[in-house]
């Protein structure tokens, strides 16, 4: 590693986002679902009633999951041909689309169905409250979901991410990894002035990504470079080689994603406007790990920043995480021990 990296002097505040929250998108393996009611009790919102109810319109509520609150909005239409139909947004997920499979409602009972990520709510129409009071059940677990009517459903705030015009230049970039002949789509921001400027790839975690690294409308490496490119860093992000394609087709190791970093790394070196004695990386979560992966056989490297990387084997923080999940679902402590010494 250079020493130059000792050197520079320069100030960074960042804050790690911990997400743990019910799965409404789509898993690889998705159980069916159960064409019967969940089979719980509904809460206690007053008397159920068979009143007429125009389902059409938006509908608004909220799951608890202890750690955090995930708010769900439903709308729903009904066709010329006076059949329903309907979409299923979650709010704080970056207000994903998901479109119902099923409308269905049988006296006061009020059923909506989520065939592509097994979820359903099962709820009562009370009239009195003029709301819609039941379960959404995706997994093992049941949970309280009342809807109201709404004007519209919330749109996320994001006020972090920055917002042009930039006070920097920002270029759409190609770069090639010729080791496996696939080419790589990128941003590249540059710091007003002739250069030559240092700068940082920013490699990304687990799972294909973009180039922002965005996640339920955060986009932490669009920040991150917003932040470094002010203060005289130039920085390359880019889109993963997956990113877009369908889950089961990435099975792309680390060793490989590095090779796809080292490619970004002999890009920037093309470039007048970067010195390539001040290249280096920075890793997040998986990306932690790519990153000294890389600057250990490349002695170019400037610098390397971690970010949430692994501190333990990654067979470890796979289990642990998914202990720590299951719990947090409700998974009994038994079954969560029974599953991991299947693993």
């Amino acid at each position: 590693m250079s020493p130059w990296f000792r050197n520079l002097s320069w100030t960074a505040s960042l804050a790690a986002l911990s997400l743990c929250a019910i799965s409404i998108r789509a898993a690889d393996e998705k159980p069916p679902v159960s064409d019967q009611p969940s089979q719980v009790d509904f809460p206690d919102k007053g008397q159920a009633d068979d009143a007429e109810i125009d389902l059409q319109g938006k509908w608004l509520g909220e799951i608890n999951l202890v750690s955090q609150k995930l708010r769900l909005g439903f709308v729903i239409e009904q066709r010329a041909d006076n059949e329903w139909t309907g979409k299923l947004y979650s709010i704080d997920q970056g207000n994903m689309e998901i479109p119902l499979t099923e409308i269905k409602r049988d006296g006061k009972n009020i059923t909506f169905v989520v065939k592509s990520i097994a979820g359903r709510f099962d709820g009562q129409w009370y009239s009195d409250s003029g709301k819609l009071a039941g379960f959404w059940k995706q997994g093992l677990v049941p949970l309280p979901l009342t809807l109201k009517r709404v004007e519209q459903l919330p749109a996320l705030r994001r006020p972090q991410n920055p917002q042009p015009p930039y006070p920097y230049v920002e270029k759409e970039i190609s770069f090639k990894n010729g080791v496996h002949q696939i080419a790589l789509n990128g941003t590249l921001t540059l710091p007003q002035g002739p250069g030559p400027f240092p700068a940082a790839v920013l490699i990304s975690g687990s799972g294909p990504q973009d180039r922002n690294e965005e996640l339920m409308g955060h986009r932490p490496f669009l920040v991150l470079a917003d932040a470094l490119t002010r203060r005289g860093i130039a920085v390359l992000r880019f889109d993963d080689r997956d990113f877009g394609k369908p889950q089961e087709v990435f099975k792309t190791t680390s060793a490989e994603l590095s090779e796809d970093a080292a490619a970004a790394v002999d890009y920037l070196k093309t470039r007048a406007e970067i010195d390539p004695k001040k290249i280096g990386l920075i890793g997040h979560s998986e990306g932690g790990m790519i990153a000294p992966m890389l600057a250990a056989r490349r002695q170019e490297i400037a610098f390397v920043v971690m970010l949430a990387g692994p501190g333990i084997i990654g067979e470890k923080t796979m289990l642990g995480q998914s202990a720590a999940i299951n719990k947090l679902l409700g998974v009994e402590q038994k079954q969560i021990e029974q599953n991991l010494s299947l693993s």
